[in-house]
């Protein structure tokens, strides 16, 4: 079953969502409050039901026109010279949506020494009868060879939860 695609350039950064549903434990989303704590429990008990497994994440290299998902070059190496936009992709999974289920995906890159680089968060949802989902969002620039050269780490929270952690090279 595939959702729907919304794609969106905000200035300089891409937004792609191809939705189609994840609760996992894990670390609190760093300078974040945890969400679980501004909930009631009725919300609580309304999400409950609402549970991801298997994420599975994925980088690619865009201009502003970001390729169909057949067509996209999966790696986790890329040229500074080339790179404009450097996308990730988050693979979920889920028991099948009851009814439509809004959620944020935050995505915190961190340079190899520790240090923060970018944050984003996309708002986005598994809409009913949905059992997996892929959601999508990139940062990056109008004009290749603004990247730094480093090893970027990406952590990816829903719900305060980090749910997955990639890496990639600029080289």
């Amino acid at each position: 079953m595939f959702g729907g695609i919304v794609a969106t350039v905000i200035g300089g950064l891409i937004l792609l969502a191809i939705i189609r549903p994840f609760s996992s434990k894990g670390e609190s989303v760093p300078g974040v409050q945890d969400e679980k704590d501004q909930e009631t429990t009725a919300a609580s008990e309304e999400y409950a039901p609402f549970s991801f497994y298997s994420p599975k994440l994925r980088f690619y290299a865009s201009t502003e026109d970001v390729p169909d998902l057949d067509k996209r070059q999966y790696q986790t190496r890329f040229a500074k010279d080339s790179l404009e936009y450097l996308n990730w992709e988050l693979n979920i999974s889920y028991g099948k949506a009851k009814k439509r289920m809004p959620f944020s995906i935050q995505a915190v890159f961190y340079h190899a020494n520790g240090d923060e680089f970018a944050r984003q968060t996309l708002d986005t949802y598994a809409d009913k009868d949905w059992e997996n989902s892929y959601h999508n969002w990139g940062w990056g620039w109008d004009k290749p060879g603004e990247w730094p050269k480093d090893t970027f780490t990406v952590e990816l929270y829903i719900r305060g939860n980090m749910v997955k952690k990639g890496e990639f090279v600029v080289y």
